[in-house]
């Protein structure tokens, strides 16, 4: 999981530096199964999966599929800390750090992010006037979407002036509160920085982001329809990317007084979800961005978005805070019925809990009403609320961060503060230590104070194997950031990771071209023990022409090819030049692999050779979209100063120097 910390200081001296695992995936597996009227659910060819999968015009599907996370959650800045922490069980609940809460007659524990204080305005282009007045929690989204574009593989320069849609779930803007109360002090910038319903629109301006842009405040739901909105926005062709945010901070304790009053918070802080002690839920903070494509685009895939649903439900015995047992019930049958999806299938589901004794029996017995109906063993469950307390807004994404984290490991974290029961009908089992996932279907639910529910179904990916090569082989590392320290960071994070290819896939296909807010750039060359590693800083007020030069006859020694037959794209530019030649006796792969040290004594091989790696070396620095200003070709050179120009193909090419 590839997690890059925005460098953070007052100053625009900032850099980025990456934390990056790969975890193991689950394997697929087809369903087929019967509803009750005998239809078919699913098919073995694996479509099928609801309105959330398009058909191409070739009739294969187009899922929706989630490529990138990042978060600030309690105690954990990354992925790769909230992991740690959810795998040792450990409860994230700290001494609150924002007020003193003795005085209020609040809990004296929350969770809260460690540091909210610092950022880097100029990285983003924020003048320093409206820094000054942003909202803490629209300064850590702008550093979190930039991470979770990077984490799915994409670089942030490639994606500016795209149809990228952004969708924001959030609550309220303490922060706009505390900066309009003294008139003597506001500014012209607060509503630019503090008005949630500007939070996407800041985020599209900052990337260059042309898709669509709103921000949803449905309560503790928010996060969730932020992420259900946006799969059915790329369902729907509104766009192909789409990034997707929760957001809470606890910035000032009149809003946990107001909570306090409702009777809607425990007494410690604390999260005892599904328990008998549950009284309330303790307020936590937390910051979640996702980036969502279409599986075609991807470049990662954490997991696929099955089937997302929303819906409004009225309550129970006239009380707004509580869900309606019935309604929930049809909500989650349609939401299967949708998905073309046995609800049985479900291996574990993070629910939402409110931390009441009430509330989550309803939303229990709703789940196994449903999903566990012909179920031969007991539904596993769980919430993060009880390691990281209630983030609010944010709640149904950091819950989804969680089933991703254990899609990528294979184990279900423990549920923590889990002593009394609430549950008590065997078909459902809390989750109460590190617990095998077996499965690939997983599900998240999600209730909002004022009704809202939505429900979301996930499945698990199956890793492609292809980019874990052999251990010896040589590999490049690129990249660049704001400082020489940052740039060190990522490289020492290459070498402790060397033999992890997927990651240095990664990181290469978002190093992007120079940019001059990351003038530090370098390399790395990994082999072995013995890595090779190079640094400099590139200041470029005018880009220097680049030109080509083909050399001719003389160049060519014996041997020169092999290694870099390794190359994918060399040895296949290699084996079209091959083809055009095996008719006419000759063979160049043999050529290349094969030859001793006499076989260019023949000067119709030196040719053939010697134009044949000029344009396979063509054909990569195109890949790379390397293009030059200018051609220079001397002897058989000119024959790849051709190609290079577009006047010839690459058969013509080697059959001209026959």
């Amino acid at each position: 999981m590839l997690n890059i910390d925005s460098g953070k200081c007052d100053d625009s001296s900032s850099e980025i530096v990456s934390h990056i695992s790969i975890f193991p995936r689950l394997n697929f597996s087809t369903i087929c199964c019967k509803c009750e009227d005998g239809s078919i659910l699913g098919n073995s060819l694996g479509k099928g999966f609801g309105e959330h999968a398009r058909e191409r015009p070739d009739g294969s599907m187009d899922y929706v599929v989630i490529s990138g996370v990042s978060c600030r959650l309690p105690e954990s800045e990354n992925m790769e800390e909230l992991k740690k922490h959810l795998m040792r069980g450990d409860n994230m609940i700290t001494e609150n750090r924002r007020w003193e809460p003795v005085s209020h007659g609040l809990p004296s524990k929350s969770g809260t992010l460690v540091d909210i204080s610092k950022f880097d305005a100029a990285f983003f282009g924020v003048p320093p006037k409206l820094a000054d007045s942003m909202d803490p929690q629209l300064r850590v989204m702008l550093e979190l979407t930039h991470e979770a574009l990077v984490d799915s593989g994409i670089s942030p320069a490639t994606i500016r002036g795209s149809n990228t849609a952004v969708y924001i779930g959030c609550g309220m803007s303490e922060a706009w509160e505390a900066l309009s109360t003294d008139n003597s002090n506001v500014t012209g910038y607060s509503p630019l920085g503090c008005t949630t319903s500007m939070f996407a629109n800041r985020i599209s301006f900052a990337f260059d982001l042309r898709g669509p842009s709103y921000g949803l405040r449905n309560g503790c739901g928010s996060g969730l329809l932020a992420l259900d909105r946006a799969v059915s926005s790329i369902r729907l062709g509104d766009c192909d990317t789409a990034i997707v945010a929760g957001c809470n901070l606890c910035m000032k304790p009149a809003t946990s007084v107001q909570l306090a009053e409702m009777n809607l918070l425990s007494l410690d802080g604390q999260c005892r979800c599904f328990d008998g002690r549950g009284e309330g839920f303790g307020r936590s903070e937390g910051i979640v961005v996702m980036c969502l494509q279409k599986k075609a685009k991807a470049k990662r895939v954490y997991c696929t978005v099955i089937n997302s649903k929303s819906a409004t439900f009225t309550t129970d015995n006239n009380n707004f805070n509580f869900p309606n047992f019935e309604e929930e019930r049809q909500f989650l049958q349609e939401t299967y019925r949708e998905a073309r999806l046995d609800p049985s299938h479900i291996s574990y589901v993070e629910a939402s809990s409110s931390c009441t004794k009430m509330s989550d029996t309803i939303e229990m017995n709703a789940i196994a009403d449903v999903i566990c109906k012909n179920k031969s063993k007991p539904l596993l469950i769980g919430s993060v609320k009880s390691n990281i307390g209630h983030t609010e807004a944010t709640s149904g994404l950091a819950a989804v961060s969680k089933v991703i984290i254990a899609m990528e490991d294979g184990v279900i974290p423990p549920n923590l503060n889990y002593i009394m029961p609430n549950i008590q009908n065997g078909q459902i089992k809390v989750v109460s230590e590190r617990t095998r996932l077996n499965g690939e279907y997983c599900a998240v639910n999600s209730f909002g104070l004022g009704g809202v529910n939505v429900h979301t179904i996930l499945k698990s990916y199956d890793k492609d194997k292809k980019y874990h090569f052999a251990n010896e082989k040589k590999r490049l590392g690129i990249y660049s950031t704001r400082t020489k320290q940052g740039l060190e960071s990522i490289f020492h994070l290459l070498k402790s990771h060397h033999k992890d290819s997927y990651l240095h896939y990664l990181l290469n296909e978002t190093s992007g071209p120079w940019n001059k807010q990351l003038p530090y750039r370098g390399y790395v060359v990994l082999n072995g023990q013995n890595h090779i590693q190079e640094i400099q800083k590139i200041e470029i007020e005018n880009q220097r022409p680049l030109w080509f030069i083909f050399s001719g006859m003389g160049t060519q020694w014996p041997k020169m090819g092999r290694q870099m037959m390794q190359i994918d794209m060399f040895r296949t530019s290699i084996m079209k030049c091959d083809r055009a030649l095996r008719p006419h006796g000759i063979s160049l792969y043999d050529m290349i692999m094969e030859g001793d040290v006499n076989v260019f004594d023949s000067v119709t091989n030196s040719f053939i050779a010697i134009a044949a790696i000029q344009v396979a070396l063509v054909d990569m620095l195109f890949s790379m979209n390397i293009q030059p200003d200018g051609l220079v070709g001397h002897s058989v050179g000119e024959l790849g100063c051709g190609y290079a120009d577009g006047c010839q193909t690459a058969e013509e090419t080697v059959l001209a120097a026959c």
